[in-house]
């Protein structure tokens, strides 16, 4: 068996001696242009890349767009609830329509996006605060009420800002 084995690696040996001699060609170096040389080599190619200045390449810069106008903050409507009538006008401005119905009073607040109906009640101090809000607009998401008194209170600011 080892013989086998033997006789099998050295045939494998010549068999690879014989076709490297056959692959590495039958040209000497004296034959060989020194330019075909130079030529096929990787560095070569690597040497010819076109050089390029990067003070003479000019880009233009991607035109800067102006950043929008950061938004008006605006409470969560839920924390109006609570909100006595002068706090109300404070943020919100005059309302524009009121009625007062003991104990009940509704301020209403319109503009061009929506309405705003804040129902105050009668506490024991005699004071009228927030106990319930509705948004009345034609999209009823969260960001529409957001909106609504975002508009709201912007109609009021630029009232305030007049005088």
């Amino acid at each position: 068996m080892q013989i086998l084995i033997e006789t099998w690696r050295g045939r494998v040996l010549l068999l690879s001696t014989v076709f490297g001699f056959a692959l590495s060609g039958c040209i000497t170096d004296a034959e060989m242009d020194p330019a075909d040389a130079v030529q096929s080599a990787p560095v070569t190619q690597i040497a010819a890349a076109p050089k390029t200045d990067p003070v003479v390449a000019t880009t233009e810069p991607p035109p800067v767009e102006p950043e929008p106008e950061p938004l008006l903050p605006v409470p969560d409507p839920a924390s109006l609830v609570g909100y006595n009538e002068a706090a109300l006008e404070t943020l919100l401005g005059t309302p524009s329509f009121t009625r007062r119905d003991p104990p009940a009073a509704l301020w209403q607040y319109r503009n061009d996006r929506c309405t705003l109906d804040l129902f105050l009640y009668e506490g024991a101090s005699g004071d009228y605060s927030v106990e319930h809000l509705e948004f009345r607009e034609t999209a009823a998401s969260t960001e529409a009420t957001e909106h609504c008194l975002r508009a709201i209170i912007e109609l009021k600011l630029a009232a305030t800002s007049t005088f």
